[in-house]
């Protein structure tokens, strides 16, 4: 009786064995899954925050000579909160008609590389101008706030001509801020990298600049 009580405890903690083996696998890819899901949703949180900011900067500015500038920095130390991201392009657009999304033609490489589109009233800027300005910002502040129709990187949609008139029949403009930013995922279980795409709009204070603009 004694050596059949001893047989069934060994076969019973060699079935517990077997059952955590098979078990274990399943719990760590869930864990890991759960853990990346996070991640994502973190840096998704804080890219939304940082978009929302810069565009409060950039209405708060309204006809200032240098809003870009002010918007890009602030969105860059906000963006200090995503690690190793990569900025695809930043768009700074004139909301016109019911889309509150960017013009497609704001958002092309070819956009990045021409700074944006006067016939779209954007600016469209790389995650070159972004590092720049963080890096050097009184070196990087001499590209922007020049004359309009110059060459400076904020001249497609001119800050001095947007409107902050309250008195106008369509009133202050509706800025629009858009991003493009790839992170990489910390366990590589939903890809290498996950891309997130945001855009916030806001109205130029009327306060700011009173009876500027067009």
């Amino acid at each position: 009786m004694r050596r059949l009580l001893r047989r069934r405890r060994r076969d019973e903690r060699g079935a517990v064995l077997v059952e955590l083996v098979m078990v274990v696998p399943f719990l760590m890819t869930m864990v890991l899954a759960v853990f990346d899901l996070g991640m994502m949703l973190r840096s998704d949180i804080s890219i939304a925050n940082s978009t929302r900011t810069a565009a409060r900067v950039a209405a708060s500015s309204g006809s200032a000579p240098l809003s870009d500038f002010l918007l890009l920095s602030s969105l860059g130390a906000a963006l200090n909160n995503v690690d190793d991201a990569t900025i695809h392009y930043v768009t700074v657009y004139k909301v016109t008609g019911s889309s509150k999304t960017p013009p497609a033609a704001c958002t092309t490489a070819a956009a990045v590389t021409a700074g944006g589109s006067a016939a779209f009233n954007c600016n469209t800027y790389s995650g070159a101008d972004l590092t720049a300005i963080l890096t050097n910002p009184a070196l990087a502040q001499s590209g922007y706030g020049g004359a309009c129709g110059g060459a400076g990187k904020d001249t497609r949609w001119c800050p001095a001509l947007r409107s902050t008139n309250q008195a106008s029949v369509a009133g202050p403009d509706y800025l629009g801020v858009a991003v493009s930013i790839t992170v990489p995922t910390a366990t590589r279980m939903f890809g290498v990298t996950k891309t997130f795409n945001d855009a916030f709009v806001m109205r130029l204070d009327p306060s700011s600049n009173p009876g500027s603009g067009t």
